[in-house]
C-alpha cells in the first residue's frame, strides 16, 4: 500500500505543477478517490515515537558522527596549516631560486607543486655539488 501511494505521489509529482510551498495540489489514489494535498516530506517522516533503546542508539550515532567531524576538522586544519607553512618557506621575490616558484598563487595546489619543484631543484643541486667534491 505504501509503495503504491509513493508511486502515485511520484507520478503526480512528475505530471503536475507543484506549488511554491512544496505541496502537490491534488493526489488521486489508485482507486480514483481524491487524496488530501501532501507534502513531499510526509512519506519520509515516521509517526511512531522512538523507544528508549532507539533513542540511545540515535544519540550514540550522533556522538560518533560529532566526534568523527571534530577529528576530520582537526586533520584538515593541520594539513592546511602545514601547506601554508610550506608556502612561507618558498623563496621570495628577492631571494635565490625565486624563478622556480615565481608563478605560485596562494592556493594549496600551487603551493604543493612549487614546493615539490623547489625540493627537486635543491636535491639536484646538492647532488651536483657532491659529485664535484668527489672529483
Amino acid at each position: 500500500m505504501i509503495l503504491q501511494v509513493c508511486d502515485d505521489f511520484l507520478e503526480e509529482l512528475l505530471t503536475h505543477d507543484i506549488a511554491t510551498n512544496g505541496m502537490v495540489p491534488c493526489l488521486t489514489g489508485n482507486n480514483g478517490k481524491s487524496l488530501h494535498s501532501t507534502s513531499m516530506l510526509d512519506f519520509m517522516v515516521k509517526d511512531e515515537t522512538l523507544c528508549d533503546e532507539d533513542l540511545q542508539t540515535v544519540q550514540k550515532d550522533r556522538v560518533k558522527k560529532d566526534n568523527h567531524n571534530i577529528i576530520e576538522r582537526r586533520r584538515r586544519y593541520t594539513i592546511n596549516d602545514r601547506i601554508t607553512e610550506l608556502g612561507t618557506l618558498l623563496p621570495k621575490q628577492n631571494e635565490q631560486y625565486y624563478e622556480i616558484v615565481r608563478d605560485v598563487r596562494q592556493n594549496k595546489g600551487s603551493i604543493l607543486k612549487a614546493s615539490v619543484d623547489y625540493i627537486r631543484h635543491l636535491r639536484r643541486e646538492t647532488e651536483k655539488k657532491a659529485s664535484l667534491e668527489e672529483k
